[in-house]
């Protein structure tokens, strides 16, 4: 998470354009990538994956 967590709450901030509601989405983006963690196929890079995540 600490690797990725300024460049997830940076797409977030720059799609809601409110600093709240992008550290709610961050949050909501980490806690959900936690969920679906058995899903990740390594066919591709892990931030590839949670950055898709971030956008959905």
């Amino acid at each position: 998470m600490a690797a990725h967590q300024d460049r997830v709450f940076a797409i977030c901030l720059r799609m809601l354009r409110d600093r709240e509601a992008a550290l709610d989405a961050t949050q909501e983006t980490f806690l959900t990538v936690f969920r679906k963690a058995d899903r990740f196929q390594a066919k591709a890079a892990f931030s590839t994956w949670l950055y898709r995540v971030v956008l959905f």
